[in-house]
């Protein structure tokens, strides 16, 4: 399986070459641009309804989730990005039990694109990035035209790593990516332990559509011009885990880490035999279609995604299918939009959890107050959500809080989140 794995990516590396104009670096990117210095707030409320036998059914809540600041420019015919989260859960320090792991998360991106020599359009990208996989996560979070990105991204999605990768445009319709990145997920210590090697973690991305700017990591629910737009893409993600020290790399990546890897829901993922791991195997492939059609007063996006992720190693798997389709319409400055997204669950979180599918709708109202300043408006139903229910306390929403799946009270029930943000550019 390995050998033709890596027979595989071989090939897509020669034929991603291949396909393109030897011509040196790309005529229409400058030597030397910027740096330029932008950034985001965006303070957001949720106000949410649960039935909850200890404490009150209806709860408020206010949180500075997202504050990022950036930089970015190129220097010698090299593109560079650095981006810092200054707020919210992408900030929270996790901290082992023995008290050392915690790292700072501040770092979003830190990345540099090299042009490849001798040939037109191509990049190596070295840093801390996006993985190239579904359209809602290599969506930017200042271009989401919710509040949140669905359930679905939650269970199933992945945002960044670091390694290395290289992306290609050979034409202004066709993108291609291939990453090679650490499964570790980002901000990660080094530790230097005995390990025992699987296979990288490996991504590959194809998308046709257009590819204005060169930057198959950063999408935009919008069109790119005046004419209709068709934008499809694919992606496949393999890896064979790391046994490293006492544990595995999966089992320490800490951040953002989607449902389907957390132990509380995998049951073999962590699981020992006579004191040891065995690595496990995951894949992730899924593929996205959009639609842009602009008119006289404003632009209709349609989009939609599916995506499969499986988790096994010798003691079993587990699985998960997701689902997401969206509809946005924008004027100047009022925006409409619906949502739907779907996770059915294999196996992952056990009988407790069980594997009846849990459904989420999210209608959304933008208004745009200046160009730099919009507030948005969204209300995440969801229908059959797992809860767990601590004796005394009180009801967590397990897509919340997925840590909570332990509690010896699980159970289905619809929640309903109002949601609002008031989003700040600069």
């Amino acid at each position: 399986m390995r050998t033709r794995l890596t027979g595989g990516i071989l090939a897509l590396i020669a034929l991603l070459l291949w396909t393109l104009p030897a011509a040196g670096q790309d005529k229409d990117q400058p030597k030397n641009e910027g740096p330029v210095v932008h950034g985001f707030i965006r303070p957001d409320w949720l106000i949410q309804n649960v039935d909850d036998p200890f404490r009150d059914d209806l709860r408020i809540y206010h949180f500075l989730s997202r504050t990022r600041v950036y930089l970015k420019g190129t220097y010698e015919g090299v593109r560079y990005r650095v981006e810092l989260g200054l707020s919210g859960p992408e900030v929270e320090i996790p901290v082992s039990r023995s008290g050392y792991w915690g790292m700072p998360q501040i770092l979003q991106d830190f990345y540099a694109d090299v042009p490849f020599p001798g040939v037109e359009n191509v990049y190596v990208r070295l840093g801390q990035f996006k993985v190239p996989a579904g359209a809602e996560g290599l969506t930017y979070s200042a271009d989401m035209p919710f509040v949140e990105r669905s359930i679905a991204q939650k269970f199933v999605g992945l945002l960044r790593d670091y390694g290395a990768a290289l992306h290609a445009y050979p034409s202004e319709n066709v993108s291609l990516a291939l990453a090679l990145q650490t499964g570790l997920g980002r901000s990660i210590p080094n530790r230097y332990l005995p390990e025992v090697f699987g296979f990288p973690f490996v991504t590959a991305r194809v998308q046709f559509g257009p590819n204005q700017g060169h930057d198959l990591f950063r999408l935009k629910p919008m069109p790119s011009g005046d004419e209709l737009e068709v934008r499809l893409g694919a992606n496949v993600t393999y890896y064979k885990d790391v046994i490293a020290g006492h544990s595995s790399a999966l089992n320490v990546w800490n951040k953002e880490k989607p449902i389907l890897l957390q132990s509380g829901w995998n049951p073999y993922i962590a699981r020992r035999e006579a004191g040891h791991l065995k690595a496990g195997e995951l894949l992730i492939g899924g593929g996205d279609i959009a639609l842009g059609y602009p008119t006289a007063q404003g632009a209709l996006w349609l989009e939609g995604q599916v995506t499969y992720g499986q988790y096994k190693n010798d003691f079993g798997d587990v699985a998960v299918t997701a689902v997401r389709a969206q509809a946005t319409y924008s004027l100047e400055t009022v925006a409409f939009g619906l949502r739907y997204a779907l996770v059915q669950l294999d196996e992952l979180g056990g009988d407790a959890v069980g594997d009846d599918p849990i459904h989420e709708v999210t209608p959304m109202l933008t208004y745009r107050l200046q160009k730099n300043v919009k507030i948005i408006l969204d209300g995440s139903i969801l229908l059959d959500v797992p809860v767990a229910v601590e004796d005394g306390v009180g009801v967590y929403v397990l897509t919340d809080h997925p840590e909570e799946i332990g509690m010896e009270t699980i159970e289905r029930q619809n929640v309903i989140n109002l949601r609002a943000a008031v989003q700040i550019n600069f």
